[in-house]
């Protein structure tokens, strides 16, 4: 049998002599294309000859300062136009560029200079550079025309630097605890730099966004391979870009078309990116590379719908940063059911080898160690022969005397195709966020504060699905976590510093007496955080904080005083908690500011001072003053109030037709696996005690409607069990249709219904139906994610992980029954403007003359494919709108072309949950809007889309007046069959919530239909798994036939398809 120990590498052209130094590439375009842009930071932009001539003056200093072939020169620098010249000019004076993160400790950053003894330093004002025990030169750059004091070039007769010298020290985590210096050479580096150009398309019309820290080896590839292909570098000097939203408007400000993330801030991005199920990337952005670490083929799979080239790339430092790239199919469903994603094949020139521990190849499919080789090697560890020994060998399978080989301590396997696939560590190092991490390097670092006797540091995953770093202590007599994390956070960089420190009696050994490292993240560790400094937050604000920052930390409670960090925090729970803030408070909260202020009582005064600024008008909280116990917190509510105003138009409704189930609100579920009947039963009781909205009846009193709550220990909600094992589908299907239309007794209650339907020894449906007057589309989210913790809870008896709600339902339906006028009147106008003098009636032509109000309904389903849906989304980015908008136009157009009319109103829905304590909470909080659009002669359907993108826009920033307030203020003609102000309703994105992750199920939405109508016609809308979109169009029998309704409903989806292909043409 043959073993082949190469895997083919990717076409690439022949290097010329003069291209194998980086800085020549960045001469050639300055001479070929002089008045390309090279860079963008901020407000400035260079020119090639620009960058290259400001370069070339600052080599000509450094060259008088010494600098030559193999000499160091520091650069502590931020993003900046001074960061990009001083990499070019070390460069070109023959010097080797030593990065200096600014962020990291003085201690790391003076180890460094000691260890490649550079002798110059370059930096700014701010941040300052320390050098106060440095015994070398440092210019400043900022301000001084880059150091250069003459402003002449001496570059000619200058020796040009040998591809074997050195061009870049990155500084790594070093097992026997202090970091190591991996020298990169001018050869390696400038090949690395056009093979990735080539392999990933780079040109000149291409904006790549310089994204990784300087400390970071891919910092360099960003960089250089930006310049090689004469594409142009974009840096944003405000030093953000973490933040998720800072990176999204970094990306959208620049046009950025090209972007490399490390996964871990690849997730948070989607988060961001991510708000009706699939990603929305700035429409600039083709290409985007992920790489560091593995990669989750589910995250790969929910971005492929986006259109967006994706591509792994692997890389180890001492192979030159990166060596093998993958590009795979574009079938999301394919890639989901992989069970990792492959980390490709190697660029031109890079060798690789899949070796057993005796250096012999390995067959394909089978595991082995890969070793890297070639041309792209390091030229090892500066100053470290003996460890350079250990690492870099002899090739034995090299075509050539003297060549060396890398081994990368990874496990691999190759496919039959020749692509490698990752499949973990044959030691004990950790990637985590993009970082490799030695434990060595971190326990050395522990061992030396005193009090220590010995510590173990590992990864794992926290229950709120992030990576973290933590390490067991074992304290020789008293416990100092605080004095250590300061005594690390000097010592390390902040993704080594562990986010958690967990006090042990012993570490754990195995046989041969060593650590049993893998035995680490199993043991009992007391995961309770240190006791919280207030474990009572004083106002709404500081609750809510409190509740997003637990749920972005895992953990049950956080208090208003409890630093994050201290309770495990990291950069990227910093992201998660700024992310989360800025969906639940409407507030411009950025991952910087939950550094500078890592408390819920500290973010919530900035939440406060923002708000009073006028920052976030729609989020104003004119009820965030200190709140007492009385004052309605969770758990001391009011147990009878006012009905809020939707309520209350529900109540109405109800009166009128009481046996309707037009307001039942079936939520189904199909659950696949070994269920406890009694443990969901106790989940859903502990639902119905944690929202006092499900334990709601409504009465009157003195002639008023009003709500009363019953305390939670009353609330009993029994889950009633039917064995339909036997039975025929149909009878299930009609089983669930009873149930769903089964009409509620809002005086009596429950307000909710439990059923379980046996259909199979490990197949069951849970059929739960609640009145809309008490649950909202927003509340299945919360349900789904509060039923699997407490479902857990059941199951185990470790106690689950939710946060306490910040208010009662109760109490906050109190302030919503009696809004404050003032703080509504200006909006109120809004409204008075916007639908003075709109038709009475907007509606598809009836074929029917109905004697009542909407009663008996047909739901009639329909889809749209992924084709259209990405045209779709394609014109409502090209308008900076959404989704919601580009659908609601195109169901505006089809009622203009059904009914002839150009002024037409619809109705939709709002959240209504602009106040922070609302966004856990079960309850019904949303509000109707009427949106009137006005379509003129010869209109085109993007221009519909722009005037409907105004129409959303309008009404969100009014949506706090209530509906029936408009009603009453307007006066329109009241007809008891009509609704007022409009008959259609649109909606999109309320049912696509994924389904609970219960414990040992699969669960399944299934859709169930209540044979009733609330409109004359009803459009709603979600996005199906394949990218389309699914539909369902509901017509009210008393006005439309079936015949009809099936027309108009075949008719809606090729519409959409004509207006997405020619969005210029007239309607």
């Amino acid at each position: 049998m043959s073993i082949s120990t190469t895997a083919p590498a990717a076409a690439g052209g022949t290097a010329r002599a003069q291209d194998r130094r980086a800085h020549e590439q960045v001469e050639r375009h300055a001479r070929d294309t002089p008045d390309a842009c090279a860079l963008l930071c901020g407000d400035r932009r260079l020119s090639y000859a620009e960058l290259d001539r400001r370069a070339a003056r600052l080599a000509s200093r450094l060259r008088r300062l010494g600098v030559g072939p193999d000499v160091p020169v520091g650069l502590h620098l931020t993003r900046s136009v001074e960061l990009a010249v001083a990499v070019l000019a070390v460069l070109k004076a023959g010097g080797a560029c030593l990065p200096l993160d600014p962020a990291h400790p003085r201690e790391r950053l003076r180890l460094a200079l000691e260890d490649s003894g550079a002798p110059v330093v370059l930096a700014q004002r701010r941040p300052a550079f320390d050098a106060t025990a440095y015994p070398g030169t440092v210019l400043c750059l900022d301000g001084t025309g880059e150091g250069d004091e003459g402003g002449r070039s001496d570059q000619e007769g200058t020796a040009v630097p040998h591809p074997r010298n050195l061009a870049w020290i990155a500084y790594t985590s070093g097992s026997t605890g202090t970091p190591k210096g991996v020298a990169l050479e001018h050869g390696p580096l400038a090949d690395l730099a056009r093979q990735i150009a080539l392999r990933l398309d780079l040109g000149p019309g291409d904006r790549v966004l310089q994204f990784a820290s300087i400390g970071f080896s891919v910092a360099a590839e960003e960089m250089l391979a930006t310049w090689a292909a004469g594409a142009c570098l974009v840096m944003d000097p405000d030093e953000a870009l973490a933040d998720s939203a800072r990176l999204t408007a970094a990306v959208e400000r620049y046009g950025v078309t090209v972007l490399q993330l490390t996964p871990a801030y690849w997730y948070e991005w989607l988060r961001e990116l991510d708000d009706d199920g699939t990603p929305r990337p700035p429409a600039s952005l083709r290409l985007l590379v992920v790489g560091s670490e593995q990669v989750s083929v589910h995250r790969v799979a929910d971005w492929l719908p986006t259109g967006v080239r994706l591509v792994q790339e692997y890389g180890a430092t001492e192979g030159t940063v990166s060596q093998l790239l993958y590009e795979g199919p574009r079938d999301a469903e394919q890639v989901r059911a992989w069970p990792r994603l492959p980390i490709g094949t190697p660029l031109a020139g890079v060798r690789v080898r899949v070796l057993d521990e005796r250096l012999r190849p390995v067959p394909d499919g089978r595991t082995g160690e890969l070793y890297l080789a070639g041309d792209c090697l390091a030229r090892g560890y500066l100053k470290r022969p003996e460890a350079t020994a250990q690492r870099f060998l002899p090739d034995p399978y090299a075509d050539r005397p003297g060549a060396r080989m890398y081994r990368t301590g990874d496990l691999v396997r190759r496919r039959d195709d020749g692509v490698l696939e990752f499949l973990g560590r044959a030691d004990h190092q950790i990637k985590l966020h993009g970082v490799r991490i030695e434990p060595g390097e971190v326990e050395s670092a522990i061992g030396r504060y005193p009090g220590v006797l010995a510590s173990a540091v590992f990864a794992r995953t926290t229950a709120a699905g992030g990576d973290q770093l933590c390490a067991c202590v074992v304290w020789e007599d008293g416990e100092d976590p605080a004095g250590l994390r300061a005594h690390l956070a000097a010592l390390l960089p902040r993704a080594s510093v562990p986010a958690r420190l967990f006090p042990v009696a012993d570490l754990p050994l195995n046989p041969n007496g060593k650590v049993d490292r893998r035995a680490l993240p199993h043991l009992p560790l007391d995961e309770r955080p240190d006791p919280p400094h207030g474990a009572v937050t004083h106002t709404a604000l500081e609750a809510a904080v409190a509740g997003v920052c637990a749920r972005a930390l895992g953990l049950p409670l956080v208090g208003p005083d409890d630093d994050f960090f201290a309770l495990g925090g990291d950069s990227l729970t910093a992201t998660r908690i700024a992310a989360g803030l800025r969906e639940a408070l409407a507030l411009d909260i950025r991952q910087r500011t939950v550094f500078d202020a890592p408390t819920a009582r500290a973010l919530a005064r900035i939440a406060a001072d923002l708000r009073r600024a006028g920052d976030a008008e729609a989020a104003a909280d004119p009820g965030a003053g200190p709140r007492t116990r009385e004052e309605g917190g969770a758990d001391t509510e009011p147990e009878r109030v006012p009905l809020t105003p939707s309520q209350l138009r529900m109540w109405l409704q109800y009166r009128m037709v009481p046996a309707s189930a037009a307001y039942n609100e079936p939520v189904v579920l199909r659950l696949r696996g070994d269920l406890v009947p009694s443990a969901l039963e106790h989940a859903l009781q502990q639902v119905v005690r944690r929202h006092g909205a499900l334990r709601v009846t409504l009465g009157t009193e003195d002639g008023h409607p009003v709500q009363r709550v019953a305390p939670p220990g009353t609330a009993v909600l029994p889950l009633r069990i039917t064995d339909l094992s036997d039975a025929p589908g149909q009878e299930v299907d009609r089983t669930l249709t009873e149930r769903a239309t089964a009409p509620f007794d809002l005086a009596r209650g429950p307000l909710l219904r439990a059923d379980l339907l046996r259909t199979g020894p490990t197949d069951h449906v849970l059929a739960l139906v609640f009145h809309h007057i008490v649950f909202d589309g927003w509340s299945i989210d919360v349900l789904f994610r509060e039923l699997p913790e407490l479902y857990r809870q059941a199951l185990t008896g470790v106690p689950a992980r939710l946060p306490p709600l910040p208010v009662s339902y109760a109490a906050y339906a109190s302030r919503q029954a009696a809004p404050d006028p003032a703080a509504t009147d200006a909006q109120l106008a809004y409204w008075k403007s916007v639908l003075d003098g709109a038709p009475a009636q907007t509606t598809l032509p009836p074929t029917r003359d109905a004697a009542g109000p909407p009663s008996t309904g047909l739901a009639c389903p329909f889809s749209v494919g992924s084709g259209v849906a990405a045209r779709l989304r394609e014109l409502a980015a090209s308008e900076r709108a959404t989704t919601y908008a580009v659908l609601l136009a195109g169901f505006l157009a089809f009622v203009h072309r059904e009914s002839g009319a150009r002024d037409l109103v619809v109705g939709s829905l709002v959240s209504g949950r602009g106040r922070p304590e609302s966004a856990g909470m079960i309850g019904l909080f949303t509000n109707t809007v009427a949106l009137r659009v006005r379509l003129t002669p010869h209109i085109t359907f993007r221009q519909l889309l722009r005037r409907t993108r105004e129409a959303v826009y309008g009404a969100l920033e009014h949506q706090d007046v209530p509906f029936d307030r408009v009603v009453r203020e307007l006066r329109p003609a009241r007809d008891r069959q009509r609704n007022p102000l409009f008959q259609l309703m649109f909606s999109y994105g309320g049912l696509s919530v994924r389904a609970p992750e219960l414990p040992g199920l699969v669960a399944e939405p299934v859709r169930v239909d209540t044979g009733s109508a609330k409109f004359d016609a009803t459009a709603m809308l979600e996005e199906d798994a394949d990218g389309g979109f699914s539909g369902v169009l509901e017509y009210d029998l008393a006005r439309y036939d079936e015949a009809t309704a099936g027309r108009l409903t075949a008719a809606f989806p090729p519409l959409l398809a004509a207006l997405a292909e020619h969005p210029e043409a007239e309607l």
